[in-house]
C-alpha cells in the first residue's frame, strides 16, 4: 500500500517553510553575465599581451575582481590554446 502522505516535490525556486527559496537567473542575466565575462577574458588577454609581465593581484586591481577570477579567466585561455 502506498504511503498516501508523502511530502508534495516543490517547484524548483520555490521557498519551503524555513529555507531560502534556490536563486534561479532568467536567459538574460545569464546572457549579461556571459557577455561580462568574455569581456573581462577578452581584457585580461589584452593586457598580458600589451604590457608584458603581470601577476594575478595586479590584473584583480586592473580588472577590479577578485584573485580567484583572474586565475579562472586564465583557465579559460589555457583552455582555449592561448600561449
Amino acid at each position: 500500500m502506498a504511503n498516501d502522505k508523502q511530502p508534495k516535490k516543490q517547484a524548483r525556486g520555490e521557498a519551503s517553510a524555513g529555507k531560502h527559496p534556490t536563486a534561479t537567473r532568467s536567459d538574460r542575466d545569464r546572457r549579461v553575465r556571459q557577455h561580462d565575462r568574455i569581456a573581462r577574458v577578452l581584457n585580461v588577454l589584452n593586457l598580458i599581451q600589451s604590457r608584458g609581465r603581470w601577476n594575478a593581484q595586479a590584473l584583480a586591481e586592473e580588472l577590479e575582481c577578485s584573485q580567484r577570477t583572474v586565475y579562472r579567466d586564465l583557465q579559460v585561455l589555457e583552455f582555449a590554446g592561448v600561449p
